[in-house]
């Protein structure tokens, strides 16, 4: 399901991130292999890891070798509940990622991403959002009864693009982005990025 939704919607991603866009260096967190595959091939410049558990980050092996990328699209195996994010990057994403935590654990892996990034770097929250009132769209509704019932869901639901700029503004990230993607599906671009001043090494997510 997760790969026909990525399918359909990454050409909003790769026409409106402005992060992915100027991006050299990516981590894609529990990405499957597709979205990155797509991404690589429309930016020739850049680097992608796709960082997931030990369990499933094999699978997108064979892909990315016959898609030709094997040497700009690597795997790094942990558990980004338990583990620190690699380091040293200038963009994160999460694609399809935040329907299925708890905001308890959205807080933490957002503060890993900030931890990741470099100075100046971006997160980018791809997905499927309800809007603001929370009172819609239909669509919304439906995909939360469906993530509050997966077994690897840890309690998420489709948030309101609201709701998770709020997260993410706990952590740290500023300026926050919208792209709506006028799909059947309610997919959107949200984007935030770590502050500059952070080079001086006084910037610290919040705890």
């Amino acid at each position: 399901m997760m790969n026909s939704f990525t399918s359909m919607s990454i050409p909003c991603l790769s026409n409106h991130s402005v992060v992915i866009r100027g991006a050299k260096k990516m981590l894609d967190v529990g990405g499957a292999g597709h979205g990155a595959i797509y991404l690589a091939k429309k930016f020739d410049k850049l680097k992608i890891t796709l960082w997931d558990q030990h369990e499933t980050v094999d699978i997108p092996r064979n892909l990315i070798a016959k898609a030709g990328l094997s040497d700009r699209i690597d795997l790094r195996a942990g558990s980004f509940l338990v583990s620190d994010f690699p380091r040293g990057y200038d963009a994160v994403l999460f694609s399809h990622q935040v329907v299925i935590w708890s905001k308890k654990v959205l807080l933490q892996i957002f503060k890993q991403a900030f931890d990741a990034l470099t100075p100046g770097g971006g997160l980018v929250v791809f997905n499927s959002f309800a809007n603001d009132d929370m009172d819609g769209p239909e669509w919304a509704g439906l995909d939360s009864v469906y993530f509050q019932a997966v077994p690897v869901s840890s309690g998420g639901y489709i948030w309101s693009m609201a709701q998770v700029e709020g997260f993410l503004r706990q952590v740290g990230f500023e300026a926050p982005a919208r792209t709506n993607c006028n799909l059947w599906t309610p997919h959107a671009v949200l984007e935030v990025f770590k502050p500059l001043q952070c080079l001086d090494g006084s910037c610290r997510a919040a705890s």
